[in-house]
């Protein structure tokens, strides 16, 4: 791997700057994985924690940080290797980023240090030290946690088509945003296939009021084609007029994974199951990686009375 990093042939773009920081990064990659396993993994190798790269918009977005970076280096300092790097340089390229926000400057920290280590798995050396991250500065602002029923009747009867069908989804499903992104017509069926965080695939049961109302929404769309085309910030919109117009706190997307999670525990505990069991069964519904409930635990803190 060393030999195939450098700067070789006449080729403008086999070993540059930008070649070596893509592939080192997609040695990182184990998608799929789950936070047992990728700790196991690390465990194996010798390593103490996980040091792998778990999801692809997390690799996408490592990718294009440490490219930044890179650049920049290049651009200053003419060089044309990572190993070239020098911690003026590191010092030189933070302060130029200095203006712009925390997470920009976190995740850029977070970037380089998966570089840091794919290139050590590689036996190159990279003698930086990276800058502390910096304090995260929220907007002051009220934020719902979870809808009562009452309240999720009134905020989608605030809402258009097709942002209605999708706060219907994740009320009544618990999906993330990145899987209503990624639904296509042909994953409509008796089960929803959701493809969600980590590229984990899921068949959820869904209605028959939800499941025509898909129907007739992609009727006229091709099998391959996505059932939703809005983008996160028109859906977000969107919730922020219907929340206005439906006199409720706006509370994002994950207010209505949270409200999906108080209902359908109360639901579960009804049918007889314990708190830690009910909790199990949605952690599964909803797709994080802890089985046990332990993640879950932070949605499912107040179960909604009918």
């Amino acid at each position: 791997m060393a030999k195939s990093l450098t700067n070789k042939g006449n080729s403008r773009h086999e070993g540059s700057l930008v070649y070596q920081v893509v592939q080192l990064l997609k040695n990182l990659t184990a998608f799929g994985l789950s936070r047992h396993e990728a700790k196991q993994r690390a465990r194996d190798a010798g390593l103490g924690k996980p040091v792998g790269i778990y999801g692809r918009k997390t690799l996408i977005k490592y990718i294009g940080r440490s490219i930044h970076f890179v650049k920049w280096c290049r651009r200053e300092y003419g060089i044309c290797s990572l190993e070239a790097m020098t911690q003026p340089m590191v010092d030189g390229y933070f302060a130029s980023i200095a203006h712009g926000s925390a997470w920009t400057w976190d995740t850029q920290i977070a970037a380089l240090n998966k570089l840091r280590v794919a290139m050590e798995l590689e036996g190159l050396d990279w003698r930086i030290t990276l800058p502390p991250g910096r304090p995260r500065q929220l907007a002051m602002r009220v934020h719902q946690e979870s809808y009562s029923a009452d309240e999720i009747r009134r905020l989608l009867n605030a809402l258009r088509p097709p942002y209605r069908l999708m706060a219907q989804l994740q009320w009544e499903l618990g999906i993330r945003w990145v899987s209503l992104e990624r639904l296509r017509v042909r994953d409509i069926g008796p089960r929803l296939h959701v493809s969600g965080k980590a590229d984990k695939e899921q068949w959820l049961p869904i209605s028959r009021v939800t499941r025509n109302a898909l129907f007739r929404w992609t009727q006229a769309l091709p099998i391959q084609a996505k059932v939703f085309d809005r983008t996160y910030g028109a859906y977000r919109s969107a919730l922020v007029q219907a929340c206005a117009m439906a006199e409720l706190p706006y509370g994002g997307t994950h207010a209505l994974r949270r409200s999906f999670a108080r209902r359908r525990l109360g639901e579960l505990m009804r049918l007889g199951l314990t708190e830690r069991e009910a909790r199990r069964v949605i952690a599964q519904e909803m797709g994080h990686g802890d089985k046990r409930g332990r993640i879950t635990l932070a949605y499912c803190s107040r179960i909604e009375e009918e």
